[in-house]
């Protein structure tokens, strides 16, 4: 863990609930499926692989990104 909060990972195909909201990095493999718990997201990095579905459960959802956001 840095100052930022936790490093996340999982491997293509995974099937995941996220409850936390503050993250260094969330890496997301290809053929995945997430799920945001929190309102509020606060990430360094996130990269989701290819064919990933992001899902939200709150209608509001926001996120804030100090680097990069890859999507595939």
């Amino acid at each position: 863990n840095s100052i930022w909060g936790a490093n996340v990972s999982y491997p293509n195909g995974s099937i995941v609930t996220i409850t936390g909201s503050v993250f260094t990095n969330i890496q997301i493999g290809n053929n995945s499926t997430v799920l945001f718990t929190s309102n509020n997201i606060q990430a360094v990095n996130i990269h989701f692989g290819n064919n990933t579905k992001v899902e939200f459960a709150s209608n509001c959802t926001e996120i804030r990104l100090a680097g990069n956001l890859s999507l595939g």
